[in-house]
């Protein structure tokens, strides 16, 4: 295979697969539809503690990130004349961005999938003297 062909190939399914990957990503979120802000601390633990679904959709979008920054490269690259200049600094803004997508869906899934490892008792010690 050419490597143009592989570029075509992997910008094609990545404009395809990001947006899948983050809907389904956003949409395992438990009570999705309730638009309520969350404010206390007990709130916030339904809303991860025993939710395997929950752990996995950011995971989920987690992955999606290199997928964008694929599609945001090729996008950034088949730019041409005036939108060329606007095109690059569009796509390292979207890149720092995709980034810090990346960290916070990172630090989701490793601490509040922490927290679930432990023991029943363990973890309501955790939330003790947080209220």
């Amino acid at each position: 295979m050419k490597i143009e062909s592989i570029k075509r190939k992997g910008f094609a399914i990545s404009v395809i697969a990001f947006p899948v990957m983050l809907l389904t990503g956003f949409l395992m979120h438990p009570n999705v539809m309730k638009l309520e802000a969350l404010q206390t601390v007990e709130q916030r633990v339904g809303r991860f503690h025993n939710q395997p679904v929950f752990h996995i959709g950011h995971l989920i979008v987690m992955f999606a990130v290199p997928v964008i920054m694929i599609a945001l490269i090729i996008f950034m690259n088949v730019l041409q004349g005036t939108g060329k200049k606007l095109g690059f600094w569009g796509g390292i803004i979207g890149l720092f961005g995709a980034f810090i997508l990346a960290v916070d869906k990172g630090a989701v899934c490793l601490v509040l999938s922490a927290f679930d490892t432990l023991p029943e008792d363990q973890f309501q010690e955790l939330f003790l003297f947080s209220v």
